[in-house]
């Protein structure tokens, strides 16, 4: 399931759609996309928490933001029919282990 808003999904999708067709802001084919966009708010992570804390927080956070983008990818890509390249490396299960933690740079490859 999803930990996503409808307006932070429909966000996302619009900016890999904008990319799909290569008329995105940011660089034609490829979205500039922000972590925190796809974050809930977590208060903890900006809290007086310990520092140990803190960076278990934002990793976790991280991985949960990295699942959520993986999932979201491999629908827009079954239903597009691209593959989206992430970081220059192309979508599979390692974006599952590796935490977001800034942005990535999406690049939606077609056929045509």
């Amino acid at each position: 399931m999803l930990d996503l808003s409808t307006h932070q999904l429909l966000r996302l999708w619009s900016e890999l759609d904008d990319a799909y067709y290569g008329k995105n802001g940011f660089g034609g084919d490829t979205a500039e996309i922000y972590v925190y966009t796809i974050q809930p708010a977590r208060p903890i992570t900006d809290s007086e928490a310990p520092e140990e804390m803190r960076r278990e927080a934002v990793r976790e956070e991280g991985l949960k933001a990295a699942k959520t983008l993986y999932e979201v990818l491999v629908l827009f890509s079954r239903m597009r029919n691209c593959l989206p390249v992430i970081d220059g490396r192309v979508l599979a299960a390692w974006l599952l282990e590796e935490p977001l933690d800034h942005r990535v740079h999406i690049t939606i490859k077609t056929s045509d």
